[in-house]
Protein backbone atom coordinates (compact mmCIF):
# COMPACT_ATOMS: atom_id res chain seq x y z
CA UNK A 1 0.00 0.00 0.00
CA UNK A 2 1.28 3.47 -1.13
CA UNK A 3 -0.30 6.31 0.95
CA UNK A 4 -0.45 9.51 -1.40
CA UNK A 5 -1.50 13.02 0.37
CA UNK A 6 -2.76 15.05 -2.86
CA UNK A 7 -2.78 18.67 -2.63
CA UNK A 8 -6.09 20.02 -5.43
CA UNK A 9 -7.56 22.67 -6.48
CA UNK A 10 -11.14 22.17 -7.41
CA UNK A 11 -11.80 25.81 -9.24
CA UNK A 12 -11.24 24.30 -12.50
CA UNK A 13 -13.18 22.21 -14.83
CA UNK A 14 -10.79 19.48 -15.62
CA UNK A 15 -8.52 16.97 -14.08
CA UNK A 16 -5.69 18.56 -11.75
CA UNK A 17 -2.41 17.48 -13.68
CA UNK A 18 -1.52 15.96 -10.44
CA UNK A 19 -3.92 13.32 -10.43
CA UNK A 20 -3.43 12.53 -14.19
CA UNK A 21 0.35 12.07 -13.58
CA UNK A 22 -0.65 9.79 -10.34
CA UNK A 23 -2.56 7.57 -12.29
CA UNK A 24 -0.04 7.82 -15.32
CA UNK A 25 2.90 6.46 -12.77
CA UNK A 26 0.65 3.69 -11.26
CA UNK A 27 2.04 3.15 -7.44
CA UNK A 28 1.10 -0.23 -6.38
CA UNK A 29 -1.68 -0.17 -4.32
CA UNK A 30 -2.75 3.61 -3.83
CA UNK A 31 -4.52 4.74 -0.90
CA UNK A 32 -4.75 8.47 -1.76
CA UNK A 33 -6.24 11.26 0.15
CA UNK A 34 -7.32 14.57 -1.40
CA UNK A 35 -6.67 17.57 0.35
CA UNK A 36 -8.64 21.34 -0.69
CA UNK A 37 -7.78 24.46 1.01
CA UNK A 38 -11.20 26.75 1.36
CA UNK A 39 -9.38 30.57 2.48
CA UNK A 40 -11.64 32.48 5.35
CA UNK A 41 -13.93 34.17 3.74
CA UNK A 42 -13.68 37.86 4.73
CA UNK A 43 -15.88 39.75 6.73
CA UNK A 44 -17.68 42.51 4.93
CA UNK A 45 -20.11 45.32 5.83
CA UNK A 46 -19.09 44.46 9.75
CA UNK A 47 -19.06 48.14 10.20
CA UNK A 48 -22.84 48.18 9.81
CA UNK A 49 -23.90 45.10 11.75
CA UNK A 50 -20.74 42.85 12.92
CA UNK A 51 -23.25 40.05 13.42
CA UNK A 52 -24.69 40.21 10.23
CA UNK A 53 -21.45 40.45 8.65
CA UNK A 54 -20.04 37.50 10.51
CA UNK A 55 -23.33 35.70 9.91
CA UNK A 56 -22.49 36.52 5.82
CA UNK A 57 -18.87 35.50 5.85
CA UNK A 58 -20.11 32.17 7.54
CA UNK A 59 -22.19 31.48 4.96
CA UNK A 60 -19.99 32.15 2.08
CA UNK A 61 -17.05 29.67 3.83
CA UNK A 62 -19.94 26.90 3.61
CA UNK A 63 -20.85 27.55 0.18
CA UNK A 64 -17.12 27.55 -0.54
CA UNK A 65 -16.69 24.25 1.09
CA UNK A 66 -19.93 22.19 0.09
CA UNK A 67 -18.74 23.34 -4.06
CA UNK A 68 -15.60 21.33 -2.73
CA UNK A 69 -16.34 18.47 -1.15
CA UNK A 70 -18.89 17.65 -4.33
CA UNK A 71 -15.80 18.59 -6.13
CA UNK A 72 -13.76 16.54 -4.37
CA UNK A 73 -15.63 13.39 -4.85
CA UNK A 74 -16.14 14.38 -8.68
CA UNK A 75 -12.77 13.95 -9.46
CA UNK A 76 -11.58 10.78 -7.23
CA UNK A 77 -15.03 9.21 -5.84
CA UNK A 78 -13.21 6.27 -4.52
CA UNK A 79 -10.69 8.47 -2.40
CA UNK A 80 -10.19 10.10 1.18
CA UNK A 81 -11.36 13.66 0.80
CA UNK A 82 -10.29 16.44 3.26
CA UNK A 83 -11.72 20.26 3.15
CA UNK A 84 -10.23 22.62 5.11
CA UNK A 85 -10.18 26.21 6.08
CA UNK A 86 -7.22 28.45 6.59
CA UNK A 87 -3.91 30.04 4.22
CA UNK A 88 -3.33 27.02 1.44
CA UNK A 89 0.21 26.82 2.07
CA UNK A 90 0.30 26.57 5.76
CA UNK A 91 -2.44 23.84 5.38
CA UNK A 92 -0.56 21.51 3.16
CA UNK A 93 2.55 21.83 5.21
CA UNK A 94 0.65 20.92 8.26
CA UNK A 95 -1.23 17.93 6.70
CA UNK A 96 2.21 17.01 5.12
CA UNK A 97 3.70 16.72 8.74
CA UNK A 98 1.48 15.01 10.12
CA UNK A 99 0.34 12.30 7.85
CA UNK A 100 2.32 8.97 7.44
CA UNK A 101 1.98 9.17 3.24
CA UNK A 102 5.49 8.95 2.38
CA UNK A 103 4.82 11.61 -0.92
CA UNK A 104 2.98 14.54 -1.35
CA UNK A 105 1.71 15.60 -4.94
CA UNK A 106 0.64 18.51 -5.50
CA UNK A 107 0.56 20.85 -8.93
CA UNK A 108 3.48 22.89 -10.10
CA UNK A 109 2.72 25.74 -12.53
CA UNK A 110 2.54 29.22 -13.28
CA UNK A 111 0.40 29.54 -16.40
CA UNK A 112 -3.51 29.62 -17.31
CA UNK A 113 -5.87 28.95 -14.86
CA UNK A 114 -3.72 26.81 -12.84
CA UNK A 115 -2.51 29.37 -11.38
CA UNK A 116 -4.06 29.10 -8.23
CA UNK A 117 -3.98 27.35 -4.81
CA UNK A 118 -2.00 24.63 -5.72
CA UNK A 119 0.52 26.11 -8.37
CA UNK A 120 3.30 28.75 -8.04
CA UNK A 121 3.94 29.91 -4.42
CA UNK A 122 2.35 26.91 -2.60
CA UNK A 123 4.00 24.51 -4.50
CA UNK A 124 7.59 25.63 -4.42
CA UNK A 125 7.14 25.58 -0.33
CA UNK A 126 5.83 21.96 0.01
CA UNK A 127 8.98 21.28 -2.58
CA UNK A 128 11.10 23.02 0.22
CA UNK A 129 9.36 21.99 3.29
CA UNK A 130 7.87 19.15 3.48
CA UNK A 131 9.49 15.89 5.45
CA UNK A 132 8.56 13.42 2.49
CA UNK A 133 9.55 12.77 -1.07
CA UNK A 134 7.19 15.74 -3.12
CA UNK A 135 5.83 15.10 -6.28
CA UNK A 136 5.12 18.10 -9.11
CA UNK A 137 3.00 17.90 -11.75
CA UNK A 138 2.63 19.89 -14.97
CA UNK A 139 0.40 20.27 -17.46
CA UNK A 140 1.08 17.55 -19.84
CA UNK A 141 -1.09 16.41 -23.61
CA UNK A 142 1.36 12.64 -23.09
CA UNK A 143 -0.71 9.66 -22.03
CA UNK A 144 0.24 6.48 -20.83
CA UNK A 145 3.29 5.16 -19.27
CA UNK A 146 6.50 7.34 -18.37
CA UNK A 147 9.79 8.29 -19.55
CA UNK A 148 11.31 9.20 -16.38
CA UNK A 149 15.26 10.67 -15.68
CA UNK A 150 17.03 9.90 -12.33
CA UNK A 151 19.75 11.92 -11.65
CA UNK A 152 22.46 11.09 -9.40
CA UNK A 153 25.79 12.62 -8.05
CA UNK A 154 26.23 9.22 -6.37
CA UNK A 155 26.72 10.41 -2.95
CA UNK A 156 25.63 8.61 0.08
CA UNK A 157 22.28 10.81 0.59
CA UNK A 158 21.73 9.84 -3.46
CA UNK A 159 21.68 6.13 -2.14
CA UNK A 160 19.08 6.77 0.51
CA UNK A 161 17.42 9.05 -1.61
CA UNK A 162 17.36 5.71 -4.62
CA UNK A 163 15.74 3.34 -1.83
CA UNK A 164 13.08 5.83 -1.12
CA UNK A 165 12.32 4.94 -4.87
CA UNK A 166 12.60 1.49 -5.04
CA UNK A 167 9.87 2.07 -1.75
CA UNK A 168 7.75 4.07 -3.73
CA UNK A 169 8.06 1.43 -6.30
CA UNK A 170 6.26 3.15 -9.56
CA UNK A 171 5.31 0.60 -12.14
CA UNK A 172 4.05 3.18 -14.52
CA UNK A 173 7.29 4.15 -16.62
CA UNK A 174 7.99 2.97 -19.91
CA UNK A 175 11.85 4.06 -19.83
CA UNK A 176 14.35 5.05 -17.09
CA UNK A 177 17.24 6.89 -17.95
CA UNK A 178 20.18 6.79 -15.06
CA UNK A 179 22.14 10.36 -15.66
CA UNK A 180 24.58 11.83 -14.13
CA UNK A 181 26.71 15.20 -15.22
CA UNK A 182 30.58 15.13 -15.35
CA UNK A 183 32.11 18.16 -14.69
CA UNK A 184 34.76 19.02 -17.76
CA UNK A 185 36.67 21.31 -15.47
CA UNK A 186 37.66 17.69 -13.62
CA UNK A 187 39.85 17.46 -16.96
CA UNK A 188 41.99 20.09 -15.77
CA UNK A 189 42.48 18.58 -12.19
CA UNK A 190 43.66 14.83 -12.54
CA UNK A 191 45.14 13.33 -15.52
CA UNK A 192 43.81 12.24 -18.62
CA UNK A 193 44.55 8.56 -17.79
CA UNK A 194 43.33 9.33 -13.96
CA UNK A 195 40.03 11.01 -15.77
CA UNK A 196 38.83 8.18 -17.89
CA UNK A 197 39.12 5.22 -15.31
CA UNK A 198 37.29 7.84 -13.02
CA UNK A 199 34.25 7.88 -16.06
CA UNK A 200 34.38 4.71 -16.39
CA UNK A 201 33.90 3.76 -12.25
CA UNK A 202 30.90 6.15 -12.52
CA UNK A 203 29.59 4.49 -15.50
CA UNK A 204 29.59 1.19 -13.60
CA UNK A 205 28.00 2.91 -10.78
CA UNK A 206 25.05 3.84 -12.84
CA UNK A 207 24.85 0.79 -13.97
CA UNK A 208 24.69 -0.72 -10.21
CA UNK A 209 21.45 1.62 -9.51
CA UNK A 210 19.87 0.37 -13.28
CA UNK A 211 20.50 -3.21 -11.75
CA UNK A 212 18.74 -2.18 -8.40
CA UNK A 213 15.96 -0.30 -10.05
CA UNK A 214 15.11 -3.05 -12.71
CA UNK A 215 13.70 -5.41 -9.47
CA UNK A 216 11.36 -2.81 -8.49
CA UNK A 217 10.19 0.01 -10.98
CA UNK A 218 8.48 -0.16 -13.86
CA UNK A 219 7.42 -3.78 -15.21
CA UNK A 220 9.69 -6.57 -17.21
CA UNK A 221 9.25 -4.70 -20.31
CA UNK A 222 10.61 -1.23 -18.85
CA UNK A 223 13.67 0.01 -20.83
CA UNK A 224 16.40 0.55 -18.50
CA UNK A 225 19.61 2.59 -19.85
CA UNK A 226 22.67 4.79 -17.92
CA UNK A 227 24.88 8.21 -19.47
CA UNK A 228 27.48 9.73 -17.82
CA UNK A 229 27.97 13.44 -19.98
CA UNK A 230 30.17 15.87 -19.72
CA UNK A 231 29.78 19.34 -18.18
CA UNK A 232 28.20 21.43 -15.85
CA UNK A 233 25.10 19.86 -13.86
CA UNK A 234 22.05 22.14 -15.28
CA UNK A 235 23.08 22.23 -18.75
CA UNK A 236 23.52 18.80 -18.61
CA UNK A 237 20.26 18.11 -17.27
CA UNK A 238 18.05 20.65 -19.17
CA UNK A 239 19.84 19.30 -22.53
CA UNK A 240 18.86 15.95 -21.93
CA UNK A 241 15.56 16.31 -20.53
CA UNK A 242 14.48 18.25 -23.42
CA UNK A 243 16.11 15.99 -26.29
CA UNK A 244 15.06 12.72 -24.87
CA UNK A 245 11.73 14.19 -24.04
CA UNK A 246 11.34 12.73 -20.89
CA UNK A 247 7.62 13.67 -18.70
CA UNK A 248 9.50 13.32 -15.06
CA UNK A 249 12.55 14.32 -13.69
CA UNK A 250 13.59 12.31 -10.45
CA UNK A 251 16.34 13.84 -7.89
CA UNK A 252 17.20 13.58 -4.41
CA UNK A 253 17.36 16.45 -2.02
CA UNK A 254 18.73 17.49 1.32
CA UNK A 255 17.57 18.96 4.13
CA UNK A 256 14.18 20.82 4.47
CA UNK A 257 13.12 24.68 4.75
CA UNK A 258 15.30 25.31 0.72
CA UNK A 259 16.54 22.18 -1.24
CA UNK A 260 19.91 23.18 -0.77
CA UNK A 261 21.32 20.54 -2.71
CA UNK A 262 20.08 18.14 -5.82
CA UNK A 263 21.45 14.99 -7.00
CA UNK A 264 23.52 15.67 -10.10
CA UNK A 265 25.59 17.86 -8.07
CA UNK A 266 24.71 21.46 -7.46
CA UNK A 267 21.41 22.19 -9.22
CA UNK A 268 19.43 25.60 -8.34
CA UNK A 269 16.14 24.86 -6.61
CA UNK A 270 14.64 26.61 -9.62
CA UNK A 271 15.55 23.84 -11.83
CA UNK A 272 13.07 21.77 -9.96
CA UNK A 273 10.26 23.61 -9.32
CA UNK A 274 11.03 26.86 -12.48
CA UNK A 275 9.09 26.83 -15.36
CA UNK A 276 10.09 23.95 -16.98
CA UNK A 277 7.60 21.11 -18.82
CA UNK A 278 8.48 18.73 -17.28
CA UNK A 279 7.48 17.16 -13.86
CA UNK A 280 9.58 16.56 -11.19
CA UNK A 281 9.78 13.94 -8.38
CA UNK A 282 11.77 15.35 -5.45
CA UNK A 283 13.19 12.28 -3.21
CA UNK A 284 13.84 12.44 0.47
CA UNK A 285 15.46 9.73 2.53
Amino acid sequence: MTKILVGVDTHGETTPPILTLLQRLDFPDPHLTLITVVPPAQTEGWHLSPLLGAADAERRELKAITHAERRLSELMPNAKHRVLVGKPTAVILDEATKTDAPIVGVNASNRGTLETFFAGSVARAVASAAPQSVLLARPSQKTGPIHAVLATDHSDYAAQCLESLIQLAPQGIAKLSVLTAFPESYADEIAEAALGSAVQEVGQHCQGIVSKLQAHVGTPETVFESHVLPGNARSVLSTFMTSSGADLLILGAKGRGFVERLALGSVSFDQAVGNYPWSVLILRA
